[in-house]
């Protein structure tokens, strides 16, 4: 098969990592595990890669993602007093931890007030998945996340809810299996937001 040039560095360092850490007693099961790796590693940095060249996240993601809106005022329909909030999830992302290159699963929940545009139901939750393929701070990714959804929904009013497991925690170091962290950015009310919180379940992912 023919490989491009990241997926080819990708092979060279797992071929070294295999190389040092397989069991000989069983090698041919290893024969193409750096293959594997390289693919793994491409699709899990799949936005990491793109980002790279880019200058900033947004030029990023629309070399990834077809990103349509659609133009509608909202605030038209509605009375001074409404209240109205658009919220989905959750939606599940994977990730690797920026300190450890751990996996990371977790569960996220976007919400905004439409306002001078409507962002299709989809894009929302593939912007929230692309995003995190990448090596991520859970509190960075949280804040990046809404900073993209402000800049294609042009709302002043929306959250970020992530709520992940890091592996970096659960299976080396601490060993910690129970914990689960919990972040969130939001510019909503205090009122509307306890309203999301006490609206959503926030499962383990």
């Amino acid at each position: 098969m023919c490989m491009n040039q990241t997926q080819l560095q990708f092979k060279q360092i797992a071929d070294q990592l295999v190389d040092m850490t397989k069991n000989n007693s069983f090698a041919n099961h290893f024969v193409e595990t750096p293959e594997r790796i390289s693919k793994y590693w491409l699709e899990i940095m799949q936005y990491a890669i793109i980002r790279n060249q880019c200058e900033n996240d947004i030029e990023a993601m629309e070399r990834l993602l077809n990103i349509k809106s659609f133009d509608d005022e909202i605030d038209e329909l509605s009375n001074a007093n409404s209240s109205k909030l658009l919220l989905t999830g959750p939606i599940k992302v994977y990730s690797v931890c920026a300190h450890h290159y751990a996996p990371i699963l977790g569960n996220v929940f976007v919400g905004y007030r439409p306002k001078h545009k409507i962002l299709g139901l989809s894009k929302l939750s593939r912007i929230a998945k692309l995003y995190a393929r990448q090596p991520i701070v859970q509190e960075l990714y949280t804040e990046g996340l809404y900073k993209l959804l402000q800049e294609y929904t042009e709302s002043d009013h929306i959250v970020v809810i992530t709520y992940m497991r890091h592996l970096c925690m659960e299976s080396r170091g601490v060993n910690d299996t129970n914990s689960v962290t919990l972040y969130y950015y939001h510019s909503l009310s205090q009122q509307e937001f306890d309203s999301v919180m006490s609206t959503i379940h926030l499962e383990k992912p």
